[in-house]
């Protein structure tokens, strides 16, 4: 039994000494190194990222030895990798849409308005594959008949709720069709607009089935109309009046939302100028650096299709006009990333962190510089798979 047990010991001895000879080496699938990371939050000069399985292994913040396995390695030097932008406000017309936007490292695209609400399904099975993004919609959008949606469409909104009753039916037939949250029109200048009780109503049944409630508004007059009654982010941001110190700080008192689809809106007045455009570009513009210096949380959203605009480049240009409204790079960069994910309740997005999908853009250059520097992006990546 004494000489079992002799053997015992040394075999444990070799084995415990082997294991100190020969450490275990981890394995990762990809890792880029010595790269400038924005990570939706702060910004790391000298970070090494290690995706294994489609997702953030590990981070590591200073420069280091890689002492691991991989099947290939990035030299992130003289580059800024950033979370996957979120476009939060799009009508996507096509497959072809989706997949422009995640090639140019738009992963997540937040659709405020869909007609055609038989083809959700289709773009929501698409959201799985790695070529598309993440796709969430309102479906169609809550309007009077003689309105908003009526100038697209070219005749009367046939999904229209006119009464307290059709409120109800429009909200559960939305819920039905697994919508993300409710998109309400309401526009003043227009025939037709919801009564106040159509529209708290509208309000009350969507916060009460957890959805939340997102207005069209083009003017200050509708959208402090649209924060009194209620809503949470107003898509658009206003062309008529300029909003007061006392109002700016009123909305910082709960949380609420601007889109302002500053390119659509300095697109139009340069190409069309309407009368309805009593604010100057320059107005329009300052209304945004406002908004931001009082607290008031922005999400990039373009608009594309309208005017024209496409699905990729020019989102890289609406965060360039934030910059030249005030913000900096890092705080345009978080109107696509951070903020958008924090407003729409999106669990593990618009941020790098341990543990969650690697969905990942790489830029050549320093971003956090120049904002112009995403024209130049050199991969990205979906739940850890290079689509670019």
């Amino acid at each position: 039994m004494i000489k079992h047990n002799r053997v015992l010991l040394i075999l444990i001895g070799c084995i415990l000494l082997l294991s100190f000879t020969f450490p275990i080496v981890e394995s990762y699938d990809f890792v880029i190194e010595d790269v400038k990371l924005f990570d939706g939050n702060k910004v790391v000069e000298h970070a090494t990222i290690y995706i294994k399985d489609g997702l953030i292994a590990s981070i590591d913040s200073v420069k280091t030895s890689l002492n691991c396995k991989y099947n290939y390695r990035i030299n992130g030097h003289n580059k800024t990798l950033i979370p996957g932008l979120i476009n939060a406000h799009v009508h996507i017309q096509s497959r072809e849409d989706l997949t422009k936007s995640a090639n140019a490292g738009i992963l997540t695209v937040m659709e405020l308005l869909r007609l055609q609400e038989d083809s959700i399904p289709v773009y929501k099975i698409l959201s799985d594959s790695a070529n598309f993004p993440y796709f969430y919609t309102s479906g169609i959008g809550a309007d009077m008949p003689d309105a908003v949606i009526k100038r697209f469409i070219q005749k009367l909104n046939p999904y229209a709720p006119t009464t307290i009753k059709d409120v109800d039916t429009f909200i559960s037939d939305r819920v039905n069709k697994k919508v993300d949250f409710i998109k309400i029109l309401q526009d003043s200048r227009l025939p037709q607009k919801f009564s106040d009780s159509l529209f708290d109503k509208l309000i009350s049944e969507t916060h009460k089935n957890n959805l939340l409630a997102i207005v069209h508004s083009e003017t200050l007059r509708d959208a402090r109309y649209e924060f009194n009654h209620g809503a949470d982010i107003i898509a658009h941001g206003w062309i008529d009046s300029l909003i007061t110190d006392d109002e700016l700080s009123k909305w910082k008192e709960r949380p609420f939302y601007v889109i302002p689809t500053l390119l659509v809106h300095l697109s139009v007045k340069k190409q069309l100028n309407p009368k309805s455009y009593t604010l100057t570009a320059e107005q329009i513009s300052g209304e945004i650096g406002r908004l931001h210096k009082a607290g008031i949380t922005l999400l990039a959203g373009l608009d594309s299709p309208n005017d024209n605009l496409n699905f990729t480049t020019d989102f890289y240009k609406e965060l360039a006009l934030y910059v030249r409204a005030g913000l900096s790079p890092l705080e345009a960069l978080k109107t696509a990333t951070v903020n958008p994910a924090k407003a729409y309740k999106l669990k593990d997005k618009g941020e790098i962190k341990v543990g969650t999908s690697a969905d990942l853009v790489l830029v050549n250059g320093d971003l956090l510089s120049d904002i112009n520097k995403l024209n130049n992006v050199a991969s990205v990546w979906k739940k850890g798979i290079k689509i670019r």
